[in-house]
């Protein structure tokens, strides 16, 4: 099988403006920039970051490949989301470890053991084991089936497809946001705000949100293991 994979769009920020902010200061981290999000700005998807990639495969005639969801070894369970050619429906969310095409060959004889070598000889190539040889979404990322295409060839056969999934980047506590004027601020919560407020901050010079793939800092650990429970969040600001 030749598999190959290629990035559709890269789409490394988003930026959003004319937010509700409100800004106050906050007792229990004088000394670094906090961000409270509210839940409802988040779930919007305002603040998410989408890239798309495309998987393309061509089967080996040689070896006998064909797409298929009758997999080996394979749960029920994790079947459910592919049709009876071993393709994912469209709309579909993966996760690690999930199948993205089902693809089966029949194993080679040099992988057979004394029995499966002995039925073959008996029966012939019909008591041939097949191997499971699918198309695994390997990463810990989650992941949503935007496209697929199946390929065929001048027999009607398929030969192989193209499947595009979208990959999804979502704002979390510990995540390090930027400010339009380049300030950056640590997502210390994301909660129930009241007032139709999109952000609390205790930067006087944070406006406008611009997100980008970044890593966390260490030290929201260390701030978060000082604060009060969600319920209590407003207590973090003075009055």
């Amino acid at each position: 099988m030749i598999y190959t994979r290629e990035k559709v769009n890269q789409e490394t920020e988003v930026k959003i403006s004319g937010l509700n902010i409100l800004h106050a200061p906050c007792q229990y981290a004088p000394n670094v920039n906090v961000l409270f999000l509210s839940k409802r700005l988040v779930e919007s998807q305002k603040l998410t970051i989408k890239n798309l990639f495309r998987f393309s495969f061509k089967l080996s005639q040689e070896e006998g490949e064909y797409c298929t969801r009758d997999l080996p070894n394979a749960s029920v369970a994790r079947l459910l989301h592919l049709d009876s050619d071993g393709f994912p429906k469209k709309g579909t969310a993966l996760q690690s470890k999930d199948i993205i095409v089902g693809i089966v060959r029949p194993k080679s004889s040099e992988l057979l053991i004394t029995e499966d070598r002995l039925l073959l000889a008996i029966f012939g190539e019909e008591a041939r084991e097949m191997e499971n040889v699918s198309i695994i979404h390997s990463t810990h990322l989650k992941a949503t089936v935007e496209e697929v295409e199946k390929n065929f060839s001048a027999s009607g056969e398929i030969e192989g497809g193209i499947i595009t999934l979208g990959f999804t980047f979502e704002v979390s506590i510990g995540d390090i946001l930027e400010s339009e004027n380049n300030t950056k601020a640590i997502v210390m919560d994301i909660c129930d705000l009241p007032f139709g407020i999109d952000v609390i901050t205790n930067n006087p010079d944070f406006s406008g949100i611009i997100v980008r793939k970044m890593e966390g800092s260490s030290k929201i650990n260390l701030l978060r293991s000082s604060l009060p429970q969600k319920s209590e969040t407003f207590r973090l600001f003075r009055e």
